[in-house]
């Protein structure tokens, strides 16, 4: 049973889901607008948020959690009954 005062009346998240990957594009954008990030240091992975537990998974579904201990942390602050995010960490 969730805590009470976590926000939302949602199902379950999935037990995992694969993270989006990027695309390799033939050109780079035009434009005064235009973002362009590079990344070789970011870990890509998905956050669980169940019932105010929260899991660090990588990409192939593995555990890391214990990795990223004190984001962990800061994450069970949330006030979420249920979510799943895809980013880097």
């Amino acid at each position: 049973m969730c805590r009470s005062d976590l926000v939302a009346t949602t199902t379950r998240p999935p037990k995992w889901k694969q993270a989006e990957l990027t695309r390799l594009a033939e050109d780079a954008p035009t434009g005064n607008e235009r973002v362009t990030r590079s990344s070789t240091t970011a870990t890509v992975c998905t956050l669980e948020f169940d019932c105010g537990q929260v899991k660090s998974l990588t990409r192939t579904g593995l555990d890391w959690s214990h990795q990223y201990k004190r984001t962990i942390e800061a994450l069970r602050s949330v006030k979420v009954k249920s979510a799943y995010l895809d980013g880097e960490l």
